[in-house]
């Protein structure tokens, strides 16, 4: 009797697991992901605010993956090895002969942060820049990118991205990042899934504590 209990019990949950992937993949399909073409709310103020602050230093954070993102990334995604870690571009300013810290981050959408971020795992590069402001960067970003590119996350245009064009505008070599162009629907349904963390789960403590233990 507990051995047909149980297989029933493990039919079930395989039953919920499929229907749910199902939805999920279905869903992924049809759903068209947002576009976004400026900054949101939070980040023009921090830019109105700091836009004219000449920027003293500019640090490159990179996050290493946990393992299990790692896995992910490297064998859903397929991205390189050398492509295994999310960069964030930290700006230190000087506004008012105080020292301040605006954080670049390109997740879902580019936005901007107060504070620095840095976690003890972290690799930081440090670079130095003289006579720039805040405001002269992010032009010049959204210029040689484009509005598009420079706002919005894809498999190809991610946070390696921005990166990278920090890098040009300092003169320094580039780091080459090449990604497989995985299957299309595996990419909408990843997007998908993308989209909704954000949209359902951002303000989830939990969530929210994985999530920026991991790329904020």
């Amino acid at each position: 009797m507990f051995e047909y209990f149980l297989i029933l019990y493990i039919f079930f949950i395989f039953t919920i697991i499929i229907i749910i992937a199902s939805t999920i993949l279905i869903c992924g399909q049809f759903h068209t992901i947002p576009e976004y073409f400026s900054f949101d709310e939070k980040s023009k103020k921090i830019l109105d605010e700091f836009k004219d602050s000449t920027i003293q230093n500019i640090y490159i954070n990179n996050r290493i993956f946990p393992n299990v993102i790692k896995l992910f990334v490297k064998y859903i995604l397929q991205f390189e090895d050398k492509s295994l870690f999310h960069p964030k571009i930290i700006f230190e300013l000087n506004k008012n002969k105080e020292v301040h810290y605006i954080t670049l981050n390109k997740l879902h959408r580019t936005t901007l942060k107060k504070g620095n971020y840095i976690k003890k795992n972290d690799k930081i590069i440090k670079y130095n820049i003289e006579n720039k402001k805040l405001g002269e960067i992010i032009d010049s970003l959204i210029k040689n990118l484009g509005p598009f590119e420079f706002f919005n996350w894809s498999f190809n245009n991610n946070c390696h991205e921005i990166e990278n064009e920090i890098l040009k505008l300092l003169g320094e070599d580039i780091i080459q990042h090449t990604y497989t162009n995985i299957n299309s629907y595996v990419k909408k349904t990843i997007l998908f899934l993308i989209y909704y963390y954000f949209l359902f789960f951002k303000k989830n403590v939990f969530f929210e504590y994985f999530f920026e233990h991991i790329f904020e």
